[in-house]
C-alpha cells in the first residue's frame, strides 16, 4: 500500500477553493440582505409616503452594497435623500442632502436604458428639482455668510 502524501501545491489549491467559496456565499448573503431593506423602503414609500423611513433602510440597503447596479435602487436613493432634505435643520445639511441626490440620479441615468420611459422623464423632473434647489440653498449659503451690510 502506497500511502499519498499531499504536497504544497495541493494544499494551497484546496486552501483557495475554500476561502472563494466562502466569499462567495458572503457577497450572495450581503446581497439578500441588501435587498430585503431595498424591498422595506419601497414598501415604506408604497404604504405611508414616509420617506424617513426609506432612507434608513435604504441606507442600511447600502451598507451591504458595494456597487449600485440597478437603476431602480439609484432612483430610491435620489427621491428619498430630495424628499427628506427640507426637514434638515441647516443649510449645510440640505445641501449635502441634494447632492447625494444628485449623485444617485447621475448614477440612474448612466444605468438607465430606456431614455424615453415615464421612469426616466421622473428622474430627470427630480434631477432638474433638485438642481435648482441645490443653486438656491447655495445661494442663501452665500448670503447668510456674507452678514448684513
Amino acid at each position: 500500500m502506497r500511502s499519498k502524501k499531499i504536497n504544497f501545491k495541493q494544499l494551497l489549491f484546496i486552501l483557495i477553493i475554500c476561502v472563494c467559496g466562502t466569499l462567495q456565499i458572503n457577497a450572495q448573503s450581503n446581497k439578500k440582505i441588501a435587498y430585503s431593506y431595498i424591498r422595506k423602503a419601497n414598501a415604506a414609500i408604497e404604504k405611508s409616503i414616509d420617506y424617513a423611513e426609506a432612507l434608513i433602510n435604504f441606507n442600511k440597503a447600502m451598507e451591504y452594497m458595494d456597487v449600485i447596479t440597478d437603476k431602480n435602487v439609484a432612483s430610491l436613493g435620489a427621491r428619498s435623500y430630495y424628499e427628506i432634505h427640507h426637514t434638515q435643520r441647516t443649510i449645510q445639511r440640505q445641501i449635502k442632502f441634494l447632492e447625494i441626490s444628485n449623485k444617485y440620479s447621475q448614477q440612474y441615468f448612466a444605468l438607465a436604458k430606456n431614455k424615453h420611459s415615464n421612469d426616466y422623464e421622473d428622474n430627470l423632473e427630480l434631477y432638474t428639482h433638485a438642481k435648482s434647489d441645490l443653486k438656491k440653498l447655495r445661494y442663501a449659503l452665500r448670503r447668510k455668510s456674507m452678514g448684513k451690510f
